[in-house]
């Protein structure tokens, strides 16, 4: 059978290290501003990405690239019967475990576009822009896989990391 996964194992091993500029790059290059909650809507247009706030979700970034990874891709978007990024980014949380790993929607939206899938904001609701998007997956993300003990120690050393540089700026600013 031929294998549908959309990063080889190989790639995924240097996907979760892509440079904070280069992350900015793809957010810029979408079609529609993205923010830390997700599309920007005129509700959560004060959330934008900073190299901060990146550095904050990396662990939640790689979590959700290891976790897109197990799911398979469709040829196209099924917005009736898609999986929203809301509701993934919820289940990267449950799947990460007893690693507690905090996936903002945006985070989880950067995540799917850095792995090539196809995306599309999600339908308004009653008046609102909704700032969640659908993408061509399907599995169910309840019977996936667990991490691997590598997934682990990689995902725990991004937040190790984001502690040393928040440890390392607390130094520096006014009590």
């Amino acid at each position: 059978m031929k294998n549908l996964h959309l990063i080889k194992q190989n790639e995924l091993k240097n996907l979760h290290l892509i440079k904070h500029d280069e992350l900015m790059k793809v957010i810029e290059g979408m079609n529609i501003p993205l923010e830390c909650h997700g599309f920007v809507t005129p509700v959560t247009n004060d959330m934008i990405f900073t190299n901060d706030r990146l550095r904050r979700y990396r662990s939640g970034f790689a979590a959700s690239i290891f976790f897109i990874n197990r799911l398979l891709p469709a040829k196209r978007i099924h917005t009736a019967h898609s999986l929203n990024s809301y509701g993934l980014k919820h289940d990267v949380e449950r799947w990460t475990g007893d690693m507690y790993i905090c996936v903002p929607n945006g985070i989880f939206i950067l995540a799917a576009v850095v792995c090539k899938l196809k995306y599309r904001r999600c339908k308004p609701g009653s008046h609102v822009e909704s700032p969640n998007a659908v993408f061509n997956l399907y599995g169910i993300p309840d019977m996936l896989p667990p991490l691997t003990e590598w997934e682990r120690a990689l995902i725990k050393a991004e937040e190790d990391k984001y502690e040393n540089y928040r440890l390392q700026w607390e130094k520096y600013e006014p009590a």
